[in-house]
């Protein structure tokens, strides 16, 4: 029985040492893991099936996709499949714009024009090449200006909320549709 009682001591004893660890005067709980926040979009269902394209130069298109519109991406347009994923998302019945893929998504920026006659072009055509400031693609994007403020346009990407583009991430897409605007990965 000593043994017994002298193992349910060294138990204690060791339950006891953790517990401040665990929790702050104020009785906080500190450390652990990030709490739930139901809140956050649902998270991925489908498994990414596409390259990192670690290797793509910034200002080519795989960079791009990369960083900024692919499923990996800070703002990507495909993101969880819930806006640009694919046909019959909102955000493709909205837009008409589809990022299922690299080369869809590409596709979509280069040819496919928006179906409101408010706007009735694509994000970027062959003539932005010549002037890129006049891309529709920078009419669409939150822009995140020097100065700390965010100009909406038309909002995109609508997740992250509070996700916006910097000046230099535009002044990559620019050069991007400068040299043609072409998918090179």
């Amino acid at each position: 029985m000593r043994t017994r009682v002298g193992a349910l001591a060294i138990v204690a004893t060791f339950v006891a040492a953790a517990a401040p660890g665990c929790a702050s005067a104020s009785g906080d709980v500190v450390g652990g893991g990030p709490r739930f926040d139901a809140g956050l979009p649902d998270p991925l269902v489908q498994p990414i099936n596409e390259p990192s394209l670690t290797e793509a130069s910034p200002t080519s298109w795989g960079g791009l996709y990369r960083d900024f519109f692919g499923k990996r991406a800070r703002g990507g347009c495909a993101g969880t499949g819930a806006c640009h994923g694919s046909i019959g998302r909102p955000g493709v019945s909205i837009s008409g714009f589809v990022c299922a893929d690299i080369d869809d998504c590409w596709r979509s920026m280069r040819q496919d024009v928006h179906p409101s006659p408010m706007y009735k072009r694509a994000m970027v055509q062959d003539d932005d090449v010549a002037a890129p400031d006049g891309a529709f693609l920078f009419k669409v994007l939150r822009v995140r200006l020097p100065d700390g403020t965010v100009e909406a346009n038309l909002d995109m990407p609508q997740q992250p909320r509070d996700f916006a583009f910097s000046e230099d991430d535009v002044a990559r897409m620019k050069t991007w549709i400068r040299n043609g605007g072409l998918n090179d990965r």
